[in-house]
C-alpha cells in the first residue's frame, strides 16, 4: 500500500494555519516537527505531542527555539508548571 507523505509546512501552504496540532507517531515526533518549522514559528499553534524518551531532548530544543513553554499534559491544568524537558504527553504553548 502506498501512502503519500507531506511535511507539516506543506500542509500549511495547502490548508492554512492550524490552531492546534496533535502528534502521536510512535517515535518519529522529532522528524514530524522538523518538517513543521514554519508552523512552529509563523502559525504558533498549541501542540499535544506524545514524546518518546529518546527524542525528548531534541523535541524540547525545537520547542524552546520556537519560544514555546512545555507542560505535562497528564497533570491537572490548575497545577501545571512549565517543564525543563518534554514529558511523555507534552503540551506546548506559544510564549
Amino acid at each position: 500500500v502506498s501512502v503519500p507523505m507531506l511535511t507539516l509546512d506543506t500542509l500549511l501552504d495547502e490548508c492554512g494555519s492550524p490552531n492546534f496540532v496533535k502528534i502521536d507517531v510512535e517515535g518519529a515526533e522529532f522528524l514530524v516537527l522538523k518538517g513543521g518549522c514554519r508552523i512552529l514559528r509563523e502559525s504558533r499553534p498549541k501542540w499535544l505531542v506524545e514524546v518518546n524518551s529518546t527524542n525528548s531532548p531534541a523535541v524540547t530544543q525545537m520547542f524552546r527555539d520556537a519560544n514555546y513553554l512545555i507542560y505535562d499534559a497528564q497533570q491537572p491544568a490548575a497545577s501545571r508548571v512549565p517543564l525543563e524537558q518534554c514529558a511523555f504527553n507534552t503540551i506546548a504553548i506559544p510564549h
